[in-house]
């Protein structure tokens, strides 16, 4: 199952809230990774590594994505090249 974090931004009438800190966002998937979820990803916030998919058998970049788009994919239908079947919808 992904669990997907994504930054609060102050806008129309919700403006005395603070933004989410990226360092926040960060802790959240970080300890989201270690307690065991494969598919975590933070989002609405310039992320560099924190909004792709990993192999949880390898680590291989599967799905780089950049804000809102897919930049590239390294996957072999729904498979990565080590063999382990990633449940996504194609």
């Amino acid at each position: 199952m992904p669990l997907h974090f994504s930054a609060f931004h102050p806008d129309y009438q919700l403006l005395d809230r603070p933004a989410t800190s990226k360092h926040i966002l960060d802790k959240a998937v970080q300890l989201a990774r270690s307690s065991g979820l494969n598919y975590v990803y933070e989002g609405n916030v310039a992320t560099t590594t924190e909004g792709n998919t990993y192999c949880p058998q390898c680590g291989r970049l599967l799905i780089e994505r950049h804000f809102y788009f897919v930049e590239k994919h390294n996957l072999e239908g729904n498979r990565c090249v080590c063999g382990k079947t990633i449940p996504l919808v194609l």
